[in-house]
């Protein structure tokens, strides 16, 4: 990974910093706000929590498709704008009316598949999991400090300062976008536009490998939420860690998870092994459930744990940059938002079936639930092609005077191992997305294109 991809990717982890942080820390305190005032129903707390979740589902894919249209930087920037105002009104309004308009408000900003199709943007593919690695460990970090920040912010301060914090780092973070971001090739006036967004959706979940990596970012999510509806009281339970010690143990394992998984991105790259390692992390999930079967065990447990960290932490990196590897070049925003979809789609099922198995078939009941579905993503997961050496280059267009464009890239495109070529908005430069393994290098340097 180049300075300047490693400036850029740290960049976008700190924008995920900022929202993901004030988001995490209104989850352990939004429950107790108000768990004295008679006047507020369990139902309307469990729509402040779920309201942004619900919005956010809705939107992702608009957000990403409008991204393609008009830019990364552009959507991101509004997304902030309106995360930002949701957030000074459930500051303002001391009411849970006001704070789940402020909720619906704050999801409306739906920019997670925005963000991460920047990333594909401003990371060469070859590099893109170790970026989204990076990524992952911002967010479980923000995980981590939320865990510690939310509950000390509201016993200081209350329940609105903990808003208006969310408030304030949108806004941080929407100076970074400004003036630190660069422009992509999709923040140009000009560029080709998508066609209607049904069309687009249609045209992705085509590519056989993307309906997978959908599924299973569904699947870990909706796993990951039923393990933490039980892993807070088994930790105290089973290995008997106080309450206020859990964010020291959440910190351990994603380190070791993450030393664990940087050598495996690496090594599944460099020698072609990606499927064989998503197997094995996708398997490693199953296998921690299996382990956590038996709580009574602590060391047995604690490498239930474990493993699951390490498969959640492995796939977390690998599916989206398999998802932005594939997807077309002027689509990526779309591909991402439907991804982020998924992703959000898996963790409000997750939570409410895996609380219903919870409820009528107790522990046992929500390993079994979650099992299956980690087993059905694998035999779907079995099936799927070895992804592809993919590698992208942006070129000065080299060509006959008495040739179109159209008719140039047509010629480009039946290169053996190209896969994409776009004209970009400058109509002098060309981006072509292709298989290292199977390019005809001879046959592109006819064309004044050496790679």
């Amino acid at each position: 990974m180049s300075l300047n991809e490693l400036k850029n990717t740290l960049l976008v982890a700190i924008i995920y910093v900022f929202r993901m942080l004030g988001l995490f820390m209104v989850i352990p305190t939004l429950a107790i706000a108000w768990k004295d005032n008679p006047s507020v129903s369990a139902l309307q707390i469990g729509i402040a929590i779920g309201a942004y979740g619900f919005t956010q589902a809705l939107l992702q894919i608009f957000l990403g498709w409008l991204s393609d249209i008009y830019g990364r930087k552009k959507i991101i920037s509004l997304g902030l704008i309106v995360f930002a105002i949701g957030s000074f009104i459930a500051s303002y309004y001391n009411t849970i009316e006001g704070v789940i308009l402020g909720r619906f408000i704050q999801g409306s900003g739906a920019i997670a598949g925005v963000l991460s199709a920047l990333v594909s943007d401003i990371t060469s593919i070859e590099n893109l999991s170790k970026s989204m690695a990076i990524i992952g460990s911002s967010i479980g970090l923000s995980f981590i400090l939320a865990m510690f920040l939310g509950p000390w912010i509201y016993a200081k301060f209350g329940i609105n300062s903990i808003f208006l914090a969310n408030a304030i780092m949108a806004l941080l973070a929407l100076v970074i976008v400004i003036f630190f971001i660069p422009n992509t090739i999709q923040n140009s006036k000009g560029a080709k536009k998508p066609s209607i967004l049904i069309q687009d959706i249609k045209n992705i979940i085509k590519i056989k490998i993307i309906p997978v990596q959908l599924f299973g970012v569904f699947t870990i999510h909706f796993v990951l939420m039923g393990i933490f509806i039980v892993i807070p009281k088994l930790l105290i339970s089973v290995l008997g860690v106080d309450i206020k010690s859990h964010g020291f143990v959440y910190l351990l394992v994603n380190l070791i998870a993450f030393a664990m998984c940087m050598p495996l991105i690496f090594y599944s790259e460099r020698q072609r092994k990606t499927k064989q390692i998503y197997l094995v992390s996708a398997s490693s999930l199953l296998v921690s459930l299996f382990f956590m079967f038996f709580q009574s065990n602590y060391i047995i447990f604690a490498l239930g744990l474990l493993l699951f960290f390490f498969g959640f932490t492995f796939l977390e990196a690998t599916l989206p940059s398999l998802v932005a590897k594939y997807s077309p070049l002027l689509n990526k925003g779309t591909s991402m938002g439907l991804y982020s979809t998924c992703q959000f789609l898996g963790a409000a099922l997750g939570s409410y079936i895996n609380g219903l198995f919870l409820k009528n078939y107790e522990y046992d009941g929500l390993l079994i639930i979650c099992s299956i579905i980690i087993l059905v993503w694998l035999l779907l997961a079995i099936r799927m092609q070895q992804p592809q050496r993919i590698k992208s280059v942006v070129t000065i267009i080299n060509k006959n005077t008495s040739t179109s464009v159209s008719e140039y890239l047509t010629k480009i495109r039946k290169v053996s191992g190209v896969i994409e070529a776009i004209v970009l908005p400058n109509n002098c430069k060309v981006c072509i997305k292709y298989d290292t393994e199977k390019l005809d290098n001879k046959n592109l340097e006819c064309f004044g294109i050496v790679i």
